[in-house]
């Protein structure tokens, strides 16, 4: 019974697309945003964070959009968030829509920065000394 929940449970995920890495995001970001300076909802914006580390890259625009009205603690964790995911998928990153974003001048100049300064290619961040690589 085990085994065939186990291959029932790889299946599944050799079946999985991008889309399965979608993730509504609204719940976690409210969760993160509400965290405090003292402390409290730290553990429940902890796990937030796990489920907006999910998240796909072409869902990173409206990661940068929440940084918009999030106070600083929260918006260093966004940010954080966002460049996790933008370092992992960083051949999937929404340039057109990271582009508008950045265009955008409605939107937290923090924010529009990092849609500015994309992330250079993981291997930089691997000791190659920003040369990528060959």
């Amino acid at each position: 019974m085990l085994i065939r929940s186990i291959r029932l449970s790889l299946f599944s995920l050799a079946l999985c697309t991008s889309a399965c890495w979608a993730v509504d995001l609204t719940g976690p970001i409210q969760t993160v945003k509400s965290v405090n300076k003292d402390g409290q909802g730290h553990k429940q914006a902890m796990a937030a964070l796990r489920e907006i580390e999910m998240a796909d890259a072409s869902q990173l625009p409206e990661l940068l959009a929440a940084m918009d009205d999030a106070n600083p603690l929260a918006l260093n964790w966004l940010r954080g968030a966002y460049e996790t995911i933008a370092a992992k998928q960083y051949s999937k990153l929404p340039v057109d829509a990271l582009t508008a974003f950045l265009n955008d001048r409605s939107h937290l100049p923090q924010a529009r920065r990092l849609a500015y300064a994309r992330p250079r290619h993981p291997a930089v961040h691997r000791g190659h000394g920003g040369r990528g690589v060959d």
